[in-house]
């Protein structure tokens, strides 16, 4: 049993040390309530402590006026006694109220909200009495609790003769179960807002905690990334060489006297699909490089026409053995682009066999144009053609448009893709004008540069 506590805490603590964030989130659960119970005790202390200042103040502008009443009208108790009863009933909380007289010491009550006090003397308070008799110039607020708990205020003010003696005093208790129940219901607030705090806080450590899932999976994902990219490279380079030699050799077989046709074609597929095979390590590389931000790119001056001429080279004697035509239609004037020639060529030679690999009849025109601000390359068939939908996705990864008037032609769905990214390198752009069973248009197009 300890063994295994031992080993979740080495567990729990190797994990906090690789997901130092979870420390962050645990720091902000325990303080965040802390700071919030702080600053919820310190404005509800501050609340009551107004509320009651101003309940003072309330009582104690109350008394003034009360007492200066009482004062005019000393000697008459039944004016006393009607303005008292109206005082006590505009004043709910007002538990007793009376006017009490000074006659050599004693306190006699000539005025009280509870009748039956009239007449008597009100020994209870003899004390409170003797302690305000000095001063006729300021209330005086005892406070207090009952047997059940409520709070009240005593509250004495002396009613001068205007001599500097004393006729009386005005008493009244005062409950205090008003200001109380504020400060209740802003303390149940106060917490109830603490446990939304609270909730929320871990709501929050939950989330940070799949974030740090997430954090570790992208991190191993990273990992096996680079395993991946790590592989191909290696695994492409590696297969380079046999390639090469796989052609080299059936190049020498090729030379040999007396093959019969049969062997003729035999070496003819042989360095065919070696060509398709290298074709498909170059996109893998290509791919893998720019994942990992690895291609580089040489820009210098480069005339379009000649590279346009020199891709094309490569496809007249195809699209002949095909029936399909192929031809060049470059602007008079001087077409010169920022590119790296050898990607640019790259680009060609996709954009021309792709159109050639979907063209069944007619043929491929490229277009050299140039106006103001660029310098544009279509690349125009008469094939199959692509539907708005396919067009969509067409220049994503491993995006092949399956058509059964070409079912049989072969890719990785690489070649578009790279093209473009080769072409955004360059800092051009390429777009697709397209009707299905009309033919396609890929557009080229790179800035004229400013000095040339």
């Amino acid at each position: 049993m300890i063994s295994f506590f031992t080993r979740s805490i080495t567990r729990g603590v190797k994990f906090v040390r690789e997901n130092p964030g979870l420390l962050y989130s645990l720091f902000l659960l325990l303080i965040i309530p802390v700071l919030f119970l702080f600053i919820a005790n310190q404005f509800l202390t501050l609340a009551t402590d107004n509320q009651e200042r101003i309940e003072r103040e309330n009582i104690g502008l109350t008394q003034d006026i009360f007492s200066r009443f009482v004062q005019d009208e000393f000697s008459s108790p039944e004016r006393i006694q009607f303005h008292l009863e109206g005082v006590g009933k505009q004043n709910t909380y007002i538990r007793e109220l009376k006017v009490v007289s000074w006659e050599a010491g004693t306190p006699k009550v000539i005025a009280s909200l509870s009748l039956e006090e009239v007449g008597k003397i009100d020994q209870e308070n003899l004390a409170f009495y003797q302690a305000t008799v000095l001063n006729t110039e300021a209330s005086f607020i005892f406070e207090g609790v009952t047997p059940s708990g409520e709070r009240y205020w005593k509250v004495i003010r002396s009613v001068s003769d205007g001599g500097g003696g004393v006729l009386g005093f005005v008493y009244s208790n005062l409950s205090m179960a008003r200001v109380d129940a504020i400060s209740s219901y802003n303390i149940r607030i106060a917490y109830a807002m603490l446990l939304v705090v609270v909730a929320l806080t871990f709501l929050l450590l939950l989330r940070h905690a799949r974030i740090v899932d997430y954090s570790t999976l992208y991190r191993k994902l990273e990992e096996v990334d680079k395993m991946k990219d790590d592989f191909v490279s290696m695994a492409a380079h590696e297969l380079r060489t046999p390639l090469a030699l796989i052609r080299n050799y059936a190049e020498l077989i090729s030379h040999t006297k007396d093959l019969s046709e049969e062997n003729q074609k035999s070496l003819a597929n042989i360095d065919l699909f070696a060509r398709n095979l290298n074709t498909l390590i170059e996109d893998m590389l290509n791919t893998s490089k720019f994942e990992q931000g690895k291609i580089p790119f040489v820009m210098k001056l480069v005339d379009v026409k000649d590279a346009v001429y020199e891709a094309g080279e490569m496809f007249r004697e195809v699209a002949k053995e095909r029936g399909l035509f192929f031809r060049v239609k470059a602007s008079d004037e001087t077409c010169v682009i920022n590119a790296d020639k050898e990607k640019l060529h790259e680009v060609l030679v996709n954009l021309i066999g792709n159109s050639m690999k979907y063209t069944l009849s007619g043929g491929i025109t490229v277009f050299v144009s140039k106006n103001s601000q660029k310098i544009e390359i279509r690349v125009s068939d008469t094939g199959v053609g692509i539907s708005a939908e396919d067009q969509k996705k067409l220049f994503g990864k491993f995006v092949r448009i399956k058509l059964k008037e070409t079912a049989e032609v072969g890719g990785t769905g690489l070649g578009l893709w790279i093209t473009r990214a080769f072409i955004e390198g360059m800092g051009g752009e390429i777009t697709v004008e397209s009707i299905r069973g009309k033919g396609s248009d890929f557009v080229v197009a790179f800035p004229v540069p400013k000095k040339v």
